[in-house]
Order: C-alpha cells, then sequence, then structure tokens
C-alpha cells in the first residue's frame, strides 16, 4: 500500500512534473543549474525548489496547505499553534523577543544564552536582567538558573515591567535546569516563558528523553529541527500555547525576520520530518536508546575517558539529555580542542563542539552500531598513546561587569577598534564570549575591566578561542563615551 502524502509534499510533486514557467528561481526547475551541481545533486532537488505558485500557499501569512501543515505538525508536537521557520531557529527567537516587547521593558535570562537572544535585545531595546546560571566546577558545565534566584528578582521588581523569562534548555552539552519550576514561578507573575530549546526538538517523541518545555506549560518554544532529528539544516519549528501571547503578533513579527521567499525545500522536509516521528519517532529512539545504553559503559572502560553525568539532585542540573556524548579530556591529558583535531584528522571523526576540558557530539537515530564500535576504537587507540600530564587549571571566571547602557545603545553608538589592554575601562560594543566556559563575559553597554582582560588573556594563552574579538586582538568600543 502506498503511503498517503503530506498535502503540501502532493503539491509539491504535483507542480514540479511540468509546466512552462517565467517566474523565479532562474534555474527553471533545474534546466539552468550549474551542471557540477545536477551532476552530484540530481534533477529532483531542483524540480521541488518552487517559488511560492498557485497552489503552494504563502509562508507569511498561509491560507492553503502550508496553513493545514503547521497545524499538523502542531498536533504531532503537542503545541497549539506550530509556525515553520526558514531562517533557523535564530528567526523563532528573534520573532519571540519582538512580539512580548514593550517599551522600557527588561527580560530576565541566563547569562549563557544563544546569541541571537542578545540579538533580539539589540532589535526591541529590551534591559537584560542576567542571572548567573549554576556551575558544577568539578564536571565544568554550566547548569539551568537557580529556581529561588529567580523568585528574589521576580518579587523585588515591578513585574509589569517585565517581558519576558527566557530560558535555554538543554544546554549546548544537553543538561536541563528546572524548567518546570522557573515556569511555574514566572506565571505566578503572569511573566511569559520563552523557551530556546533549540537542541531539544526530539524530546517530545520518548518516554525517557527529558521533559519538552511545551509539556511543561512554556508559552512558546523554538525547536531547531534539524539537530537531531532528520529536517534539512536552517530549518526549525516556533511553537505557542496559552493566552499570555497573541499568535497573530508572532506571525506579524515573524513577517520582519523571515525570508519573503521561502525554500520549499526546507518546508517539505519540516512536513516529512514530522510525519517521520509521528509514525516511527518512538522506535527509532528506543533503538538509539539501546546502542547508548552499551556505548556510554564502553567509553567510560577506556582508561582516562569520562563522559558527562549529571547530578539530578544538584540545583540547575535536573535531567541530562542522552543523545548529548561529552567526553571530558582532562585524564586523557588532551584539551578538547586538541582531541577534536586528532579525531578529525586521523580518524575521519567530527564531533560538535569542542571546548578547553571536554569535547560534545550528538547522537541521533541516523548512526548505526557500526559508527559507535568505530568511534570507541578511535578513543581506545588515542587512550593508549595519550601524554601523562594533567591540564592547566582555567582562571576563575571575571565578576560580571556593570552595564552603563542598553545592549541596543552600544550596539549602535559610534565605534571603535581597541587592543584588549587598551579597551579597559571602555564600553564594549560587543558580545565577548570565550570558549571555556562558553558564556559571554562581556555584552554590548558593559564596562570591559582589567578582571576581564587578564581572564581573556589567559584562556587565550592556554589555546582557548574568544568570539566577539577580531584576530589581530581589538574589541568593538563605543567611541563617545
Amino acid at each position: 500500500m502506498v503511503p498517503r502524502l503530506p498535502p503540501l509534499i502532493a503539491q509539491l510533486r504535483q507542480l514540479a512534473q511540468g509546466y512552462r514557467g517565467f517566474h523565479t528561481p532562474g534555474h527553471q526547475r533545474g534546466r539552468g543549474a550549474p551542471a557540477i551541481l545536477r551532476e552530484w545533486w540530481g534533477e529532483a532537488v531542483f524540480t521541488a525548489d518552487l517559488a511560492e505558485l498557485p497552489g503552494l500557499d504563502n509562508l507569511g501569512q498561509p491560507t492553503g496547505v502550508l496553513r493545514e501543515a503547521q497545524a499538523r505538525v502542531a498536533e504531532i508536537f503537542g503545541a497549539e499553534h506550530t509556525w515553520f521557520l526558514v531562517n533557523g531557529a535564530t528567526a523563532g527567537v528573534l520573532a519571540s523577543l519582538l512580539a512580548v516587547h514593550r517599551e522600557n521593558g527588561c527580560v530576565i535570562l541566563p547569562r549563557q544564552v544563544h546569541q541571537s537572544v542578545i540579538h533580539g535585545l539589540i532589535l526591541t531595546g529590551a534591559k537584560p536582567i542576567f542571572i548567573l546560571p549554576e556551575w558544577d566546577a568539578q564536571q565544568q558545565v554550566w547548569g539551568g538558573i537557580d529556581p529561588g534566584k529567580l523568585t528574589a528578582i521576580l518579587a523585588s521588581k515591578n513585574h509589569s515591567s517585565i517581558n519576558a523569562l527566557v530560558l535555554n534548555s538543554p544546554t549546548y552539552k544537553g543538561v536541563c535546569g528546572a524548567v518546570a519550576e522557573c515556569i511555574e514561578i514566572a506565571h505566578e507573575y503572569n511573566v511569559p516563558v520563552i523557551v530556546d530549546e533549540a537542541h531539544g526538538a526530539h524530546f517530545p517523541f520518548h518516554p525517557q528523553l527529558p521533559d519538552s518545555a511545551l509539556t511543561l506549560g512554556a508559552d512558546l518554544v523554538i525547536h531547531s529541527t534539524h539537530k537531531v532529528l532528520t529536517s534539512l539544516t536552517q530549518s526549525a519549528l516556533l511553537h505557542q500555547q496559552g493566552n499570555r501571547i497573541n499568535p497573530q503578533q508572532i506571525s506579524q513579527c515573524l513577517r520582519l525576520v523571515q525570508s519573503s521567499s521561502p525554500s520549499y525545500l526546507l518546508l517539505a522536509s519540516l512536513v516529512a520530518m514530522a510525519e517521520q516521528m509521528a509514525d516511527q519517532g518512538e522506535a527509532l529512539f528506543d533503538q538509539l536508546l539501546a546502542q547508548i545504553a552499551k556505548f556510554i559503559p564502553a567509553i567510560n572502560h577506556i582508561p582516562g575517558c569520562h563522559t558527562l553525568k549529571i547530578n539530578p539532585n544538584q540545583i540547575g542540573f535536573t535531567a541530562q539529555d542522552p543523545t548529548r556524548l561529552v567526553i571530558q579530556t582532562q585524564a586523557l591529558g588532551v584539551t578538547g580542542f586538541m582531541l577534536d583535531e586528532l579525531l578529525h584528522e586521523q580518524y575521519k571523526i567530527t564531533a560538535e563542539f569542542p571546548d578547553y576540558a571536554d569535547l560534545t557530539f550528538i547522537l541521533s537515530p541516523s548512526h548505526t552500531e557500526a559508527d559507535l564500535q568505530i568511534f570507541v576504537q578511535a578513543l581506545q587507540e588515542i587512550s593508549t598513546n595519550r601524554p601523562a600530564q594533567p591540564l592547566t587549571a582555567l582562571p576563575p571566571l571575571p565578576a560580571v561587569t556593570e552595564a552603563v547602557m542598553s545592549p541596543r545603545e552600544a550596539f549602535f553608538a559610534p565605534q571603535k577598534m581597541l587592543p584588549w589592554r587598551e579597551a579597559v575601562g571602555q564600553i564594549s560594543a560587543t558580545t565577548v564570549s570565550p570558549y571555556p566556559p562558553g558564556i559571554p563575559v562581556l555584552l554590548p553597554g558593559e564596562w570591559i575591566t582589567p578582571e576581564v582582560v587578564d581572564y581573556l588573556q589567559e584562556l587565550d594563552r592556554l589555546g582557548g578561542q574568544v568570539v566577539g574579538v577580531e584576530i589581530d586582538q581589538t574589541i568593538a568600543v563605543v567611541s563617545n563615551w
């Protein structure tokens, strides 16, 4: 029996069959595409690369097959409303912050949010109220925020001036904080909650995975469905539920940040991914989780190899995503940067994200047992030849400096570039995030202190990466302060 195609995909296939078009894109269903790409990709990808033709609806204001498709995906993920994103999860984050914005408002957020949240503050002008997330010093990993700190802030502020609470869960390394408790606290003050769950789009599809923020009652949830799930890169979803945020406002804000020429390849991949999860999701993750249950102990038996395992009784460390493998490298005597390079160059194994003291890998149902066996074998060989010396301890994180301008004011102020040391006493016009620890030490509008510069120079000496500064070690500062 041939399965019924989702309406959007059926309509796309029908229109791709052939007609004489005088519209974008210029390759005209592949006839004019570069030969090297036609040979490599085949013809089908070009025939499906269509514009918003009659019958294919309008993503900015859907009334037909796209409206039906979004409603179906909302049903699959357990949301009241879902929007397709073709500019990545970033578009969902920006639209969410725009939708909750009120003039002179504030946003409560953890310090280690994704850069798109900072960009949202710049676009809206909202003032950030930061909560430093919890830090596990032994395992060198950030968790979520302490709900007690959130309560203290809400109790001490005029909560009518607070636009939203923004949470990022899970973190890049798969750590989930006390999301349910934080949502409950925020809602007691009628503060809407936006959860950047970009790395947890798979959570709704297996009971052994952490609870999705949708299940826990968040008002807006952003999913990057290409990270563990199977939609194409740059595709994502924005979900809404409850009555704190008007869905029409979300639609309007998305029109500000989304392309007016969406790729139907991305849209079709979102529809197909959701139907795949509806039909096979639990079975696919059954298989993956069974493989992980054998895979993790095998790694931990290799001398010098340890995988991250959180303590769920520790504040800020409520749950852990088993599909996010974090190998701590201290006992191997190499940094995560060094291990990443070694695996890539000698074993053709490429990780997701290197850090100073660990290396993060994403496991998905697409991985096979053979993939995992090759990975374990590579680690065994590296362990046998590992240097017998511990890593140098990292310096302590400098204190968060005072903000004297909003991120928006500093970003749009006149700027100049200064060497790190000469920038002391100036106001940062940019976000500076060193890895480790993957948390901004400077945001636009904050003072640059000697302690921050000392920290950046020491991390650079140890081989870390400093994102947000130029290669010549200069930094953008506000020039007219």
